[in-house]
């Protein structure tokens, strides 16, 4: 029966709700469906779980073509990782050295600084050609390298290049004996939240997994 009813599939008695995914928007979501659990062997109750995820999933496929850009977690994801690594890097270099002299140190975070200033003018004239490479680096480590336009690319660069300020800012202040340095751009302090999540245990309404 339950073949009968759209977007609904039973599996070992229990039901399952099943949209697939437009052909346009397959890149996009690198999947051919979402589906997930309705906690239910209930036909009538299914159905109404069915026909609710049915209204979520088309406003979220709607809102994907309105709006074809990135997300601001995909973006606060590749921004955070490119973050990390650098500061990382940088901490394991100063693991792995002695005492700096003064002069050194002043250099360093002069340089840093000024780095910071150039991003910021480079940022405010739309010149992403600086962070080029660094771009295409970040596209392939996210896989999604040959997936992104052109404006999606820029999307990218862009925000590297506002983390980029935060990241020169925060190498500065460990220069300068400061390693509580907080950024503050928005994609490095949010907080990254999984667009399709696990189902509640129990027979409470279900979110979306992807498959």
């Amino acid at each position: 029966m339950a073949r009968h009813l759209r977007n609904l599939v039973q599996r070992n008695r229990i039901f399952h709700f099943r949209r697939v995914i437009p052909l346009d928007l397959r890149p996009r979501f690198r999947r051919r469906e979402v589906t997930c659990s309705l906690r239910t062997s209930e036909l009538h109750l299914a159905g109404i779980r069915a026909r609710e995820l049915y209204l979520a999933a088309e406003s979220l496929l709607e809102e994907s073509r309105r709006d074809p850009m990135l997300s601001d977690d995909q973006l606060a994801a590749i921004v955070q990782d490119y973050y990390n690594y650098v500061l990382e890097g940088e901490g394991r270099f100063r693991l792995q050295t002695g005492p700096m002299p003064p002069e050194t140190r002043a250099m360093r975070a002069k340089f840093f600084h000024e780095l910071a200033a150039d991003t910021r003018n480079a940022l405010g004239a739309n010149d992403l050609f600086s962070v080029g490479l660094t771009t295409e680096a970040m596209l392939r480590k996210h896989g999604l390298a040959g997936k992104v336009d052109k404006a999606e690319r820029a999307q990218v660069a862009q925000a590297l290049m506002r983390g980029g300020i935060d990241l020169a800012e925060a190498v500065r202040a460990r220069y300068e004996g400061d390693f509580s340095f907080e950024p503050r751009d928005k994609l490095l302090t949010r907080k990254i939240e999984a667009l399709f999540t696990q189902p509640a245990a129990g027979d409470a309404a279900p979110s979306f997994v992807q498959r």
